[in-house]
């Protein structure tokens, strides 16, 4: 992912009609929405997805974004 792939997500979620979050990595929506950008899939099919296995993408990318910030 890159710079460029951030911003897209945060045009997507607007035009879904979402509200970017002041701190995205604390949000379960915007780390679904860079788990489907970088497995190159839809949104619609991160919501199909299982509570476990939501949890589980949720917190890698958490894991990912805040290892970036150091």
């Amino acid at each position: 992912l890159s710079g460029t792939d951030l911003m897209n997500i945060e045009t997507e979620m607007r035009s879904d009609g979402e509200v970017v979050p002041q701190n995205p990595a604390l949000s379960t929506t915007y780390c679904l929405y860079i788990a489907a950008r970088a497995a190159r899939l839809n949104i619609a099919d991160m919501g199909k997805l299982h509570l476990k296995d939501v949890t589980r993408v949720v917190q890698s990318v958490q894991n990912f974004t805040m290892l970036s910030e150091e």
